[in-house]
């Protein structure tokens, strides 16, 4: 993330969710531990 942060990168960014086990939980569950993921990833 601070390579594409020192580039210049301003846009967007979203999370994908290619494991099954992951899609088969319940939405809301799934979000939080994707944000608490983008939390770590951005601090």
């Amino acid at each position: 993330m601070q390579r594409l942060q020192a580039r210049g990168y301003d846009g967007f960014y979203n999370v994908e969710v290619f494991n099954d086990e992951y899609r088969q939980m319940e939405p809301m569950k799934l979000a939080r531990l994707a944000r608490e993921s983008l939390n770590q990833l951005f601090s």
